[in-house]
């Protein structure tokens, strides 16, 4: 379900395709003060991942959007992912007449019918982070795109041989199986000697991620990477690693995202690199566009890819993606 760049050597890598794709990134809409409703719409944020530290984030940057624009904003969390309670959730935005509502789709199949009734009750539906076609607009990462990116950081750490395994949240969620799809293919065209040797199901739980990361390393004395698709992946390194008998850069660890336990440990050494989704901080955006609608200004772009950034231990501090990756509504 949150903002997956990354100077000497490394610099700032943004998706080339990603960029190309951002750098296009505009709304037919008016102008700030146009998208402002003289009443103030009913705005939700159904976040499936309030338990990230990324997605806090992004609950307060939508929450002073919405003040911004002058809207009601409810946001509603929960302790542990729940797409059964997202769509109980859902309901209840619906019955209390929401105009707009954000969140994730974290798999199609479970909300096709959740959105239609929503968008049929006349209510601007976007998915942030999971990318899907049902929604009026969809924000995220070109997840194919990640994973050849993901490929290509790690074939060239490794000179384009090795052992390696992910740890996601299960092999059945959607946006890491394209991740994983994409490595593959990157893989096999330009680093033949790289080999998934395993993906792990850390289940969104840390703890998880602990243990079948260490399973996973006890498993295969070959590996020589470890890479993470889920966010709850990077801060379960120093533990996993620890408990395998393994030292910071005895392999190399490849985070996602940027939370603050994750730059904790790339600080600290456990996490070697970590890739930056730009979408982490494209909240504000998403009210943007809902609003940009609800005024009458609709974007006629329903999918939004997001580039994404290598961060290392030598561009710390790390504050999020700069405003300049960032696409906004334009008049």
């Amino acid at each position: 379900m949150r903002k997956r760049s990354f100077l000497p050597g490394i610099v700032l890598i943004a998706v080339l395709a990603l960029v190309s794709a951002s750098s296009s990134l505009s709304s037919p809409s008016k102008s700030s003060a146009a998208l402002r409703s003289t009443k103030g719409y009913s705005v939700w944020f159904v976040d499936g991942f309030s338990f990230v530290p990324a997605w806090q984030r992004m609950e307060k940057q939508f929450k002073k959007e919405a003040a911004r624009l002058g809207d009601k904003a409810t946001v509603v969390g929960m302790s542990a992912l729940d797409p059964a309670k997202m769509v109980s959730d859902m309901d209840q935005a619906i019955a209390a007449h929401a105009n707009a509502i954000l969140f994730c789709d974290v798999d199609p199949k479970v909300f096709t019918a959740e959105i239609a009734k929503a968008r049929k009750a006349g209510i601007v539906v976007t998915t942030i982070g999971c990318v899907d076609k049902l929604s009026n607009y969809s924000i995220g990462t070109d997840n194919v795109a990640y994973g050849k990116f993901a490929a290509d950081v790690v074939g060239k750490k490794l000179g384009g041989s090795g052992d390696v395994g992910f740890d996601g949240t299960t092999r059945s969620t959607p946006n890491q199986v394209l991740q994983v799809k994409g490595f593959k293919q990157e893989t096999a065209a330009k680093y033949p000697g790289i080999k998934v040797v395993a993906w792990e199901e850390g289940k969104g739980n840390t703890a998880t991620d602990t243990t079948v990361i260490t399973a996973m390393i006890q498993a295969n004395p070959s590996l020589k990477a470890v890479i993470c698709i889920t966010s709850t992946c990077p801060p379960a390194a120093q533990a996993a690693l620890t408990a395998a008998g393994k030292k910071p850069g005895d392999l190399f660890f490849l985070g996602i995202d940027h939370d603050p336990a994750t730059i904790a440990a790339l600080k600290s050494g456990w996490v070697n690199e970590t890739i930056s989704q730009c979408w982490f901080d494209a909240g504000p955006f998403a009210l943007d566009l809902m609003q940009a609608k609800l005024a009458g200004h609709p974007s006629a772009k329903q999918s939004w890819a997001m580039p994404t950034q290598v961060v290392t231990a030598q561009q710390l501090p790390y504050s999020g993606c700069p405003a300049k990756l960032i696409p906004t509504v334009k008049p």
